[in-house]
């Protein structure tokens, strides 16, 4: 019977230390500013994104994470069913705002129109791309560098503010 109850508390000292242990490294994770969410990946990623016209977008991607409402993907491409193609070298959105950034070498490609910037924000609710940056546009033989930008996608209009124009 005194074996039993020694082994009985025994482990209960064990299980109490572990998560002890458990607790205080989590804590000090927080503390750091560091948390271990649930994160999931996924490699090269190719989805088509649906909207009231059909298949709006095609996006393709190297690697995809998920944390929370978080989604990452590194070095996207993303095709549209008018002839559009944004690239860059990162892409967040938030799932539930519809919002998001485009980070690294940023371009947009269409019939006659290059753009390229560093960094790009995005609200695929309102389909506005916008940014603080330096922006470079080239539309024929036209060429427009500013530093600030929004780019409306329905229907394509660029507002680019500090603009200067050259017309070779």
């Amino acid at each position: 019977m005194l074996r039993i109850l020694t082994f009985t508390l025994l482990i209960i000292f064990v299980a109490f230390v572990l998560k002890f242990s458990i607790d205080y490294r989590y804590m000090s994770l927080k503390h750091v500013g560091m948390e271990a969410p649930n994160t999931s990946f996924v490699k090269n990623v190719w989805i088509k994104v649906y909207g009231r016209e059909g298949v709006e977008w095609d996006v393709e991607g190297d690697v995809l994470s998920l944390v929370g409402s978080k989604v990452t993907l590194e070095y996207p491409v993303f095709n549209s069913n008018k002839g559009d193609r944004i690239s860059a070298w990162k892409a967040s959105i938030d799932r539930e705002t519809g919002r998001g950034s485009l980070e690294g070498n940023v371009e947009l490609r269409n019939a006659g129109i290059y753009v390229r910037t560093e960094r790009a924000d995005f609200d695929l609710k309102n389909n506005v791309i916008n940014g603080e940056g330096p922006i470079y546009v080239k539309e024929g033989d036209r060429i427009f560098r500013g530093n600030g930008f929004i780019i409306y996608l329905k229907p394509k209009r660029i507002i680019i503010r500090k603009v200067e124009a050259e017309v070779r």
